[in-house]
């Protein structure tokens, strides 16, 4: 028996380029596609897929007419290779006629216009993406968070260089948020509660939106502001002009109590750090002319931490920081003040750093 080995030897690859493409796709996004990584093994049998790869990409942008042809040029002296790739693009197909499946309670041609999608304009994936989400920002506004807008493709048509594109519009559950108690403005409202951006309704997403409407409150000076909220399901509508879907109602029930005025910050037991230092390390802000103060629950507690750190980062581990709330403080207003109680010396208390001096590192 005689056994042959062949060897070859291998080559590495260098420098891919793309000439001939014509915007969009980018440059960059069609070298990654052919997914040809630098410093990986060249093979002549990866090329087919990697130009079938790079040929889905250009349809995607509508250039169904491109051509495809590649150069490998070795380098025996380093064993590299440099690839080139030319395209030759053709002309960009154009959109051709535009279907609509309804799943709303909209009219078709109201969501034709909300697609934004005209018949013999080019396509582009960029183009075809903003018209999809053009068109489910407009349903959620609408309160149909969970709305859905998908775009297929139909067969490319090489005679009249078009492509028929379906569009499905599904609705979803209609989601209403109300607030009792206090007047949010609705774009406020649609800020504060994430359910809106996120497109979903739960527990975490409606406690968010709690927490956000509380400290909006704080912020506008009722310190004391105490916001919850329940859910319900409303019953389908029918009337001779409207028809609308069953529907959940969440209601923010908002307490805002009093309004008060954070008339000063102040600190006790430092005597470490000098009040302007630590002055420095709070985002809370004594009330000015015409403003009732920068306070919120969130931004106090922020502050004490932060404060925390400043002490544990000079060697104080043991130091303890509380906040203190003095509420009708000479009158009506209100006043914060954050206690701070040293806990013995610095850990590296002897190595030339004098009390009340300013700290080596400040962290937080």
């Amino acid at each position: 028996m005689r056994l042959d080995f062949v060897v070859r030897q291998n080559f590495y690859i260098n420098r891919v380029q793309i000439v001939g493409l014509r915007e969009p796709p980018g440059e960059a996004l069609a070298i990654s596609s052919l997914r040809l990584t630098l410093g990986e093994i060249f093979r002549e049998s990866d090329m087919k897929e990697a130009l079938d790869r790079l040929r889905q990409t250009l349809e995607d942008d509508g250039l169904y007419q491109a051509k495809l042809d590649y150069e490998a040029t070795r380098h025996p002296d380093t064993l590299q290779v440099d690839i080139l790739v030319r395209v030759t693009p053709g002309v960009r197909a154009r959109i051709g006629a535009i279907t609509i499946r309804n799943e709303t309670e909209y009219p078709e041609a109201e969501l034709r216009g909300r697609l934004r999608l005209k018949t013999g304009r080019q396509i582009t994936a960029d183009r075809l993406n903003r018209g999809a989400e053009s068109a489910r920002k407009w349903l959620t506004q609408k309160d149909f968070l969970g709305a859905r807008v998908a775009l297929q493709r139909g067969g490319y048509d090489a005679e009249t260089n078009t492509v028929p594109i379906e569009a499905t519009f599904h609705a979803g559950l209609e989601v209403r948020v109300r607030v009792e108690g206090a007047k949010v403005p609705a774009r406020t409202l649609r800020k504060l509660v994430p359910i809106y951006e996120e497109g979903a309704v739960d527990e975490d997403l409606l406690q968010e939106g709690r927490r956000g409407l509380r400290e909006w409150f704080e912020r506008a000076g009722y310190f004391d502001a105490q916001v919850k909220y329940t859910t319900s399901e409303l019953a389908a509508e029918k009337s001779a002009n409207t028809s609308r879907t069953a529907a959940r109602l969440v209601t923010y029930q908002v307490d805002r109590g009093d309004r008060h005025r954070l008339v000063g910050v102040d600190f006790s037991g430092n005597k470490y750090f000098s009040k302007a230092l630590l002055m420095g390390r709070v985002r809370i802000q004594p009330a000015a002319y015409a403003s009732s103060g920068r306070y919120s629950t969130t931004m106090l507690q922020d502050d004490v931490a932060s404060i925390r750190t400043l002490y544990d980062a000079n060697g104080f581990h043991e130091a303890e920081v509380h906040e203190q709330i003095i509420d009708d403080y000479q009158g009506p207003p209100r006043r914060i003040v954050c206690a701070v109680r040293d806990q013995g010396g610095p850990a590296n208390a002897g190595r030339g750093r004098g009390r009340g001096r300013e700290p080596a590192a400040q962290h937080g």
